[in-house]
């Protein structure tokens, strides 16, 4: 190259990304009294996503990443709010759920992605994540005077999270003979499979996902 910036991609490939992203939200409002206002507001997001990249920036097939995923966030809000001066106030509560899935597929072609004799080039990076908020908050405003006012406000939130990942074959058993083979040599017994996560286990170092909940 004629300088540091230089860079290309591999021929004949492909590498649009397909991503694609929607978006709906309700809000309603009701008042109850000249004063007092009940609001509802509901929003719903999708975002699906399919890219390739050319990770090495050369036109030899040394490193494609491509990443697949699907990210949805649902959330209700509720809240009643009054003004009667020289008071405003409100109160309400939220919840939201929010669900992100992605794979990282690595296609490698060096020379160092083998472990003893066992050679492989697909390996998969996966994410599973489901998280549920539940939150209460609410404020008051006080005017002083008309151009001075006090404000406070507080939130509290809950939020319970569940997570399964790993790092796992590409789905022609290469990776996992190989990382069987480093399982053993670690006083684990291997026993994964083509497509099966190859985590070694921080106990046993046998092959399994890792699943934490908060």
């Amino acid at each position: 190259p004629t300088n540091a910036r230089d860079a290309d991609w591999n021929d004949n490939t492909d590498y649009r990304s397909r991503n694609r992203f929607r978006h709906a939200s309700l809000r309603a409002d009701w008042s109850i009294t000249g004063d007092v206002t009940l609001t509802s507001i509901s929003a719903f997001s999708r975002l699906t996503v399919d890219q390739l990249g050319d990770k090495d920036g050369t036109n030899f097939r040394n490193m494609d990443l491509r990443t697949t995923g699907l990210l949805k966030s649902y959330s209700q809000e509720v809240r009643l709010a009054g003004d009667m001066t020289p008071i405003k106030w409100m109160v309400g509560v939220n919840y939201q759920k929010d669900i992100a899935n992605e794979v990282d597929m690595v296609d490698t072609n060096g020379d160092n992605t083998n472990v003893g004799p066992f050679y492989f080039t697909d390996i998969d990076i996966r994410s599973n994540q489901t998280s549920k908020t539940i939150s209460t908050f609410g404020s008051l405003d006080y005017a002083l005077t008309d151009t001075v006012t006090a404000q406070v406000s507080a939130r509290y939130s809950d939020q319970k999270r569940r997570f399964n990942g790993c790092f796992a074959d590409g789905g022609d058993g290469a990776g996992a003979a190989a990382f069987n083979l480093l399982s053993t040599l670690f006083g684990g017994t291997g026993g994964a499979g083509p497509g099966d996560c190859i985590n070694l286990d921080a106990i046993s170092f046998n092959p399994a996902p890792v699943n934490l909940q908060l």
